[in-house]
């Protein structure tokens, strides 16, 4: 999911890209939810 979400919704910050994939790696169940709620928005 964390993959497909880097292809389909880029974020306007190139840095943050980078920063929400890994923040849902080593925070797997919180950083999914903070993931889908602020980043899909």
């Amino acid at each position: 999911m964390i993959t497909k979400d880097i292809f389909l919704y880029r974020q306007p910050g190139k840095l943050m890209n980078l920063i929400w994939p890994l923040t849902g790696l080593y925070l797997p169940f919180i950083g999914w939810l903070a993931w889908w709620y602020l980043a899909i928005s």
